[in-house]
């Protein structure tokens, strides 16, 4: 699974032109027309992709768009800063795109597809440039990519090198009309300055810092460890395929076999070595031969603070946009109009809500959710189930592996985050997942989790973590500082290794 590389021929980032796009093996996608993607926020629009659909009389076309309003209007909070986008569409009551009709975009089979917003051709592509190259990937805020469906990333080339140039010509429509007039004068007189990419030092904690060609030997040990399980499953379950045998079960104790948590725990150790070789004055290329042990812990159990951290977590990832979702006209909501007297009242329910439901999750370990009930969280962590399947540990490894050569969990693409604070970021992402298919299977009164449960959560996650990379700096330096701790959700590993025999 070594990535591809192309030329960026076309793409010329402000940064880095001509950067070779760098594709992972073995990552599939091809919309499959769930529909779902296009559920849950509203789309910005640049003035350029507002230009290309304001003229259609879309009130005429299809008796779902008749008498309703499909965009809503920032360009003055554009202009001052407050809004990412100078339009957006507006969503329906339950949080779809007021253009999905029949699971299917309406622009796209009335306009055709160069006609849709930028963000909404692409998605869910993403793309990271660094001093190397430009890393792709895809997000699991859609059905197809969750189950790795469609062709492989490798064989869409020239479509990825597409979306990347769109991605880029977004990039500067977005620019408030200051900023672009400051950056044309610039290049006009001469004064503009090549700027320095921010994967030029990389922070792997807080306080200690890597060059760029020193955090890729680390990652390149973790892709290895994760990449050589990922064959490893994949060679079983073809075994068991043409034997016509159904996939044998992970079995054995955490430490002892290639499951996801073992996996986890020393691509933590990994990273804790990297951090020691730099601190120390070594050479951080001796991190190559370094062979992560993991150690029982003298105390399996939890601390508080531990499992209210990933409670946290858990909250941020599926009760918050529950809340949020619950109400679709605060997502277009003028800041400005928060206390005027019509409109404080729905403020002050949502704002009860988020307090209430925060509380009683990060606090109380009970998380209400519709499709789960009100589960208690430390049950869903501690309950033994039947261990995961073969297929369930390769998601969680193809997860694993996606996250890491995209490199969207630290950064830029992650608001900033330090290696360590989005590794960690990571970990609680999958005990989210199985917290949440464990939550469902008490539920329903299963003896085993599904890998369907599984699917949905990541469904639901994967969009939160894209949306958390795009927080603002303050709730950026909360996350950060909070899930800075090595080792952070270890004892939380163990617990639910143990509770899946594994």
């Amino acid at each position: 699974m070594e990535p591809n590389e192309v030329d960026v021929n076309k793409a010329t980032s402000a940064g880095h032109p001509g950067l070779k796009l760098l594709i992972p093996e073995d990552i599939r996608y091809n919309c499959q027309g769930c529909g779902r993607c296009c559920s849950g926020w509203s789309v910005g629009l640049t003035e350029e992709d507002y230009g290309r659909v304001k003229g259609t009389d879309w009130q005429s076309l299809h008796p779902e768009l008749a008498g309703k309003e499909i965009f809503f209007h920032r360009e003055k909070e554009f202009a001052e800063g407050t809004a990412a986008y100078p339009h957006y569409t507006k969503p329906r009551d339950d949080g779809s795109c007021p253009f999905l009709i029949n699971n299917l975009c309406f622009i796209h089979s009335t306009l055709g597809e160069y006609e849709k917003p930028i963000t909404c051709r692409v998605f869910p592509y993403s793309f990271v440039e660094t001093p190397t190259g430009v890393y792709t990937g895809v997000v699991y805020n859609s059905m197809a990519s969750v189950r790795n469906i469609g062709e492989p990333l490798s064989a869409q080339r020239e479509k990825l090198t597409e979306y990347f140039n769109l991605s880029i010509q977004h990039k500067n429509a977005s620019m408030r009309p200051g900023e672009l007039d400051a950056q044309i004068k610039a290049v006009q007189d001469g004064s503009m300055v090549a700027p320095v990419s921010p994967f030029d030092k990389v922070k792997i904690t807080p306080a200690c810092e890597l060059t760029w060609e020193e955090y890729l030997l680390i990652e390149d040990r973790m892709i290895s460890l994760v990449l050589s399980r990922l064959r490893n499953l994949d060679i079983k379950t073809s075994a068991e395929v043409l034997e016509g045998r159904p996939h044998v079960q992970n079995e054995g104790t955490a430490g002892s076999g290639a499951n996801i948590f073992n996996t986890l725990l020393q691509c933590g150790e990994i990273l804790m070595q990297g951090r020691k070789l730099k601190v120390s004055g070594g050479n951080v290329a001796d991190i190559a031969s370094f062979e992560p042990e993991i150690k029982i812990p003298a105390e399996p159990q939890a601390s508080g603070t531990e499992l209210m951290t990933l409670r946290m977590l858990y909250y941020r990832f599926f009760v918050y946009p529950t809340v949020r979702t619950s109400d679709t006209s605060l997502w277009q909501m003028q800041r400005k109009r928060a206390f005027e007297p019509k409109v404080a009242i729905t403020v002050a329910k949502a704002f009860s809500k988020y307090i209430g439901s925060g509380l009683n999750t990060i606090l109380m370990a009970k998380a209400g959710l519709p499709l789960l009930g009100n589960v208690s969280l430390n049950t869903a962590l501690s309950k033994d189930f039947a261990p995961i399947d073969d297929e369930t540990d390769k998601l969680f490894h193809r997860w694993l592996y996606l996250k890491l050569f995209s490199k969207s969990y630290f950064g830029p693409a992650a608001a900033g985050f330090s290696v360590l604070s989005g590794f960690n970021c990571l970990t609680a992402s999958i005990l989210s997942v199985l917290l949440f298919a464990k939550a469902a299977a008490i539920n329903k009164k299963a003896e085993a989790i599904a890998i369907a449960d599984i699917y949905e959560a990541y469904w639901r996650l994967d969009r939160e973590l894209l949306t958390m990379g795009q927080t603002p700096e303050q709730e950026s330096k909360f996350y950060n500082s909070g899930l800075s701790s090595p080792r952070l959700f270890n004892k939380s590993i163990w617990t639910m290794a143990g509770s899946l025999k594994l």
